[in-house]
């Protein structure tokens, strides 16, 4: 079974761009425009790895991923990557205590998305 992947970002382009990106290697994906939509797909079926905008209206990424974890049942929270339009921007603080596990700069970088998220998932079954 291949592993399941939940897109969330307000930017259709971005989310349309990840969802192209991500399925191309064989992976499933859900995608969300807000976090209130990832928390119910999280709910529905529940993601191997997470890629969440971190400047969203509403909810943001740190919010996204500390609920999604918060509400992971048995076995391990996803994998989360936050995505931002800059790196020097995130609070490294929050990021860890909302569970993020590593950053994505904007413009992403297609091939080393794909390299990052093979490493986050070659621990878990599910890969592609």
């Amino acid at each position: 079974m291949e592993a399941h992947i939940l897109v969330v970002d307000d930017d259709p382009v971005i989310r349309h761009v990840l969802s192209a990106v991500l399925g191309s290697d064989g992976y499933r994906v859900t995608l969300a425009s807000g976090g209130e939509e990832a928390l119910r797909a999280a709910n529905a079926s529940p993601p191997d790895l997470v890629v969440v905008d971190a400047m969203m209206d509403g909810m943001d990424g740190y919010e996204v991923c500390r609920r999604v974890r918060a509400g992971t049942s048995a076995g391990s929270p996803p994998y989360v990557l936050l995505l931002t339009a800059s790196a020097s921007t995130v609070d490294g603080a929050r990021a860890a205590a909302a569970g993020i596990d590593a950053v994505v700069a904007k413009p992403v970088d297609a091939p080393g998305l794909l390299a990052r998220v093979r490493q986050a998932l070659s621990g878990r079954q599910g890969g592609p």
